[in-house]
């Protein structure tokens, strides 16, 4: 895959700052993306969309800060999967492994998986509303389970910053769900 990414770039330098970043991150991103959605289809989508961001945006991209590039990268690949989550529109429904799953499954009331899936996906949809730097606390915070330390650290800036970041973007968060009248209580 890198011999197309490669073949889009016009200069070897450009060229060569891309397969470092390709090189060092790409598993990371992979990871990150299959531990989110459970789907290496999906994954790999989301991945190859963030690669593809990075070469779209090089100028600001292929110079960005070594310190930063991973935390970058991985908001990028996360905001890509959800894009194609949200995209797809679909439930990721696993085969049943034996009649005990199945009998269960006939006593669910699918109403409500489906009630579920379209609460996630308008809560989804409401976070990618957020401005980036409240929507980065929030991902690496709930969506990788990152402490405030963790989150400091991957973008560089204090526990404190992302405390304060956590509580305004829960705040604008509110505020959105409130206009689109999505509140529960």
């Amino acid at each position: 895959m890198l011999m197309v990414y490669l073949a889009i770039l016009e200069t070897p330098e450009e060229r060569q700052a891309f397969t470092e970043i390709y090189e060092r991150y790409k598993y990371d991103c992979l990871h990150v993306a299959m531990s989110i959605c459970g789907n290496k289809a999906l994954a790999e989508d989301a991945v190859h969309n963030a690669f593809m961001e990075i070469i779209e945006r090089k100028e600001e991209y292929l110079n960005f800060p070594c310190s930063k590039m991973r935390s970058r990268i991985v908001i990028i690949t996360k905001n890509k999967l959800i894009d194609l989550i949200r995209k797809s529109k679909r439930l990721d429904f696993q085969p049943f492994d034996d009649e005990s799953d199945a009998l269960c499954a006939d006593e669910c009331d699918l109403s409500l998986i489906y009630e579920k899936k379209e609460t996630l996906e308008h809560l989804m949809d409401c976070v990618a509303k957020l401005p980036e730097i409240y929507k980065s606390v929030l991902e690496l915070n709930y969506f990788h389970e990152l402490s405030y330390k963790e989150v400091a650290k991957e973008l560089g800036i204090s526990e404190k910053t992302v405390s304060v970041r956590i509580v305004r973007a829960k705040e604008k968060l509110r505020e959105i769900l409130e206009k689109e009248g999505a509140t529960h209580g």
